[in-house]
Parts: C-alpha cells; structure tokens; sequence
C-alpha cells in the first residue's frame, strides 16, 4: 500500500488507501501557517476564466468588476465598525469570510496586479478598524477556542498581516517567482 500523505504531484493518500486531490486538514493548516495564506474551497488559476486589466470598467452590472469587489470587501467593514457589541462576532466573521472570497476571486480575475490595488485599498480606516478588533477578539481565549484551527489560522494570519492576505494559490506562485 502506498505511503499515506502528500506526495509531489498534490495527490494525498489516505490511510483507508483512498487517493484525492485535496490535502487532508492537517496539510492544509501547516501550510497555512508555513507560508502565511488561506485555503481557497475550489482550486483556480489566474486567468482560467479570462485575465483582466486592473483599470478595465465593466459594462453591465454582471461583469467581472474589480471595483465592486473592492467596494464588498468595505461594506463587511464598515459593518464591523458599525456593529454593537452583541453583532460584533459574527460581523467579524463575515469580515474574513468576504475578505477571503474576493482576495480569491480578485487574484483568479485580475492576477497579481489586483492582489495590489486591493492591498492599497486595505489601508482605509475602516478596514484598519475591523483589523484591529479583529486582533481584539483573537486575544479572547472564548472567541477563539470556537473556531476550527483552520479558520484560526487563516483568521491569524488576516490579523497579522492584512495588506498580504493573499490565497496559498498566490503565495506558491510567488515562491515559483522567486525560485
């Protein structure tokens, strides 16, 4: 029977001698924590669905829209910033869940160049206000002991460094720039 784990190719073997192509959650977290990036629920490739230019305007409201995206990732947070303190938690979550769905989204449409438009946008006041009381409740052994030690992670590594909170996607192909 074939060693259980990871091998080169990204094929993991499992100890019941199943075969798949998604990493088990253990890799999935040591990665996560080696390479400072979140997991992405369906794997992509930039462009795979068309490659497009920062600067390009979408015609109709359904359009691959780096502005919209961007303007998603405010509402969730200013929604944060205007939480009270009994919808502070889950508008948190809500922060990092829409942070981590167009961070993937603006990569796979707008490669590395939206990653940093993004990062610029990241700046604002009211992201830097979510991250803070991001971190906040990170420091509360109750808020984070509820979640998984994935999202932990990934929420960890949000809090840590907001402006290079990018999918582990994008961080290997970094690495294969450097390399």
């Amino acid at each position: 029977m074939p060693e259980v784990g990871q091998n080169s190719s990204g094929i993991t073997t499992r100890a019941d001698g199943t075969f798949s192509n998604k990493p088990s959650p253990d890799i999935q977290l040591a990665e996560v924590q080696r390479a400072r990036c979140f997991q992405t629920d369906r794997p992509y490739a930039v462009g795979d669905r068309g490659l497009h230019a920062v600067t390009e305007q979408p015609r109709h409201r359904d359009d691959i829209s780096l502005p919209r995206y961007l303007a998603s990732s405010d509402a969730a947070a200013r929604s944060v910033t205007e939480a009270t303190p009994a919808e502070r938690d889950a508008r948190l979550l809500d922060y990092f869940k829409v942070r981590k769905l167009m961070d993937e989204v603006i990569h796979r449409f707008f490669g590395d160049p939206g990653l940093q438009v993004a990062a610029a946008r990241y700046v604002a006041p009211e992201h830097q206000t979510a991250i803070a009381a991001l971190r906040e409740r990170l420091a509360d052994p109750g808020f984070a002991s509820a979640l998984s030690p994935l999202k932990r992670a990934e929420i960890e590594v949000l809090a840590a460094a907001p402006l290079d909170f990018v999918t582990c996607i994008a961080r290997r192909a970094q690495g294969q720039k450097k390399a």
